[in-house]
């Protein structure tokens, strides 16, 4: 699709899963999510669909899996167990479609020109969750862009509401991550890498010190 990092062959992808019956209790989410409502534009070739209903991913699975076969598209099943299906896609493009169980949305569901997806605030808090889970490069690009949306603190409160094990000291960790990764590792402009790197170190100095006074205020209280 002409100025977007969505693909025309992503929006094909989601269209037939979401025509299906058996996807009516699935939202779009992760990086394509972020990109359907302009978010983001990084690329990815990951389209991440998730249910609250552990008995319709392997429904839908298999339904999808018939639907792309209908389509003459060549589908392999990289993953799989109850709760949780990857499949390779490859038509006339190639693309990974995770199909998964997740929490409920915590806030009301939103349409994009892709299907069904979780609010955008929400979704900015569930990458935020990403980066505090695994603290990939492209999780990092991805919060550094939604943070200049969203007030970060927001994040987090809508972060430890959806996931009751968020914490903030984890979270420092997971950033101190960042360090690990080389400047070619994070899919960003070299121009906005010293930007990044100094955002998040000034994040962690924050959470480490807030941190630092909640246990210092706990000592005085007790």
């Amino acid at each position: 699709m002409s100025g977007s990092s969505i693909t025309d062959f992503q929006v094909e992808v989601a269209r037939v899963f979401f025509a299906m019956p058996e996807a009516g209790s699935f939202l779009l989410a992760g990086g394509l999510a972020l990109a359907a409502h302009g978010l983001t534009e990084r690329p990815t070739k990951d389209l991440d669909v998730f249910t609250s209903k552990a008995e319709d991913v392997a429904v839908a699975a298999e339904a999808f899996t018939r639907a792309a076969a209908d389509r003459e598209w060549m589908v392999e099943t990289v993953q799989e167990s109850e709760t949780f299906v990857r499949l390779s896609v490859v038509g006339q493009d190639d693309l990974i479609v995770d199909i998964g169980l997740d929490s409920p949305p915590d806030l009301p569901p939103t349409m994009s020109l892709l299907g069904p997806t979780f609010a955008p605030l929400e979704l900015a808090a569930r990458k935020l969750l990403a980066l505090f889970d695994r603290a990939m490069p492209r999780d990092f690009v991805d919060v550094f862009r939604l943070v200049q949306r969203w007030d970060r603190d927001e994040l987090m409160s809508l972060a430890r509401a959806i996931d009751q094990g968020f914490d903030a000291t984890v979270l420092a960790i997971a950033m101190r991550q960042l360090d690990r990764y080389r400047n070619d590792d994070i899919p960003i402009g070299s121009a906005e890498l010293p930007e990044l790197r100094a955002y998040f170190h000034g994040w962690v100095q924050e959470l480490v010190s807030e941190a630092a006074d909640g246990r210092q205020r706990a000592r005085e209280e007790s």
